[in-house]
């Protein structure tokens, strides 16, 4: 019961994270990604193009381009426009500006498991061919996100969006993005 008044007073007062049901805004782009696919190392870039006065650094990347897994939905809405968005969540129609990060799929098992053995999720030791075994088993289970990732990442190659080649192309075009005021 407690939990449940906490919760609703942290909802009322814009204190949630609001994750998926952020407030979207015209102007709004979006920095998607499946988890371990390059997001933290594209967001970084994005930052230092868009705000090359405040070099980005993990102390104030949230409040350059903003995670709404990570900030409250208050300090979302208080963010300077345009906003650069920075989610693993999946695409949404919403979303009218999107940069959406496409890794090959065989790498990202293996980013995971690094990147769990670094945190001391498992024994050091423990093979990685039985923790993509499970991985590929649980992902095979849930589907969710990872099929709604792979759905959208399918779709934009069907109809020819940029690739490697053009990835030049795409720097100088998200180098032109507006820079927030405020």
């Amino acid at each position: 019961m407690i939990q449940w008044l906490i919760g609703g007073t942290r909802r009322a007062l814009g204190l949630h994270h609001p994750g998926r049901n952020l407030d979207v805004w015209p102007d709004d782009v979006f920095i998607l990604s499946y988890p371990k696919s390059g997001n933290a190392r594209t967001r970084f870039l994005i930052a230092n193009l868009v705000y090359p006065e405040t070099p980005a650094d993990f102390s104030n990347i949230n409040r350059l381009t903003p995670d709404p897994e990570a900030l409250s939905k208050r300090a979302l809405a208080r963010m300077p426009r345009p906003r650069i968005i920075k989610s693993h969540q999946y695409f949404d129609p919403r979303y009218k500006r999107v940069i959406y990060v496409v890794r090959d799929p065989r790498d990202v098992p293996l980013s995971q498991y690094h990147f769990q053995r670094k945190r001391r999720l498992f024994d050091a030791q423990y093979p990685v061919e039985k923790f993509v075994t499970r991985l590929q088993k649980r992902l095979v289970k849930n589907g969710g996100r990872v099929v709604k990732h792979a759905r959208y990442s399918w779709r934009l190659l069907a109809e020819r969006h940029p690739n490697r080649r053009r990835s030049r192309a795409m720097l100088g075009r998200i180098a032109l993005l507006p820079i927030p005021t405020g």
